[in-house]
């Protein structure tokens, strides 16, 4: 039985430049192949702002943290979270299903979100694919996207971080229009200041009702001196947190109008494709030098 053909460095090196023109043809031929698919896709971009906790949840946390942490516990009052557990719940929530549902949802983004491809600057109007939402008859071609489809696509347009260090946050979503992104990202910081200064609202209410009941119980082992100062103390809280707006972060690098797209890279895309033209340029030389050798033999 005949050894197979095996070819060398040298050979592979030869074969190249025998079959430079097939090589360089497909090299071309992605090239332009991805230079038209680039010039058909929409530019996206990307605006972002800065948080930094509120000095009010701060405040809002004090009793927790005082000598009347104990005493409020035993008055059946809800547990007061510390400043950092505030953010932390702020940073899940804005980026769980339910919140991010009910703000699609509520701001009527669902076709911008499902339904869109691009933008159209000449009427300032997003692009619908067809193939996803029927634009004249308000109607989605396959049903209506359900709420973890909406989830996942507005997730990846929206990005959430924080720095250890100064403990600011950094917010930003992508989108076709940069106009739509700067004002969705105002709207997102709103919309969870808003839904966690009527989180502690709630709680503070519910404090106040439990106080205000423990007080009247004659047989009660707590003080009324003491009960006054929590009573006092929730009522703090509660004229702080209606007082502001912006209850657990305060913004203090505004969202601006993005000039630059984030993407697509299109270089990098032209790049990928041509290179792997030459790739399969190369495969085929050699998947065919091999096969005109073995059948010599």
């Amino acid at each position: 039985m005949e050894a197979e053909q095996e070819i060398n460095i040298g050979q592979l090196f030869k074969i190249v430049l025998n079959y430079w023109k097939t090589i360089t043809g497909l090299f071309t031929l992605f090239s332009i192949i991805s230079i038209i698919y680039t010039l058909t896709l929409y530019n996206e971009y990307r605006a972002g702002t800065s948080l930094i906790p509120n000095n009010i949840i701060y405040s809002s946390g004090s009793t927790a943290n005082s000598p009347l942490g104990g005493l409020a516990s035993f008055a059946g009052l809800g547990s007061s979270s510390s400043a950092s557990n505030e953010v932390i719940i702020a940073k899940e929530i804005m980026q769980s299903q339910e919140f991010i549902n009910n703000f699609v949802r509520k701001n009527n983004l669902m076709v911008h979100i499902m339904g869109a491809k691009g933008w159209d600057n000449t009427t300032n109007q997003i692009v619908v694919d067809p193939k996803v939402y029927d634009e004249k008859n308000k109607k989605w071609i396959k049903g209506e996207p359900s709420d973890f489809a909406v989830y996942e696509e507005f997730s990846n347009r929206l990005s959430v971080g924080e720095d250890k260090k100064t403990s600011i946050v950094s917010l930003s979503i992508e989108y076709y229009s940069p106009t739509l992104a700067k004002k969705w990202v105002d709207m997102y910081v709103k919309e969870i200041n808003e839904q966690m200064r009527q989180r502690k609202l709630k709680l503070t209410y519910k404090n106040l009702e439990n106080l205000e009941s423990a007080i009247d119980k004659p047989t009660s082992q707590i003080t009324s001196q003491s009960l006054s100062r929590l009573i006092y103390e929730q009522q703090r809280i509660k004229m702080l947190a209606e007082a502001t707006s912006e209850y657990v972060f305060e913004t203090i690098s505004p969202p601006v109008l993005p000039e630059k797209k984030s993407k697509p890279v299109r270089s990098i895309i032209v790049i990928i494709f041509a290179f792997s033209g030459a790739f399969f340029g190369m495969m085929y030389a050699l998947i065919r030098e091999i096969y005109i050798l073995n059948t010599k033999e």
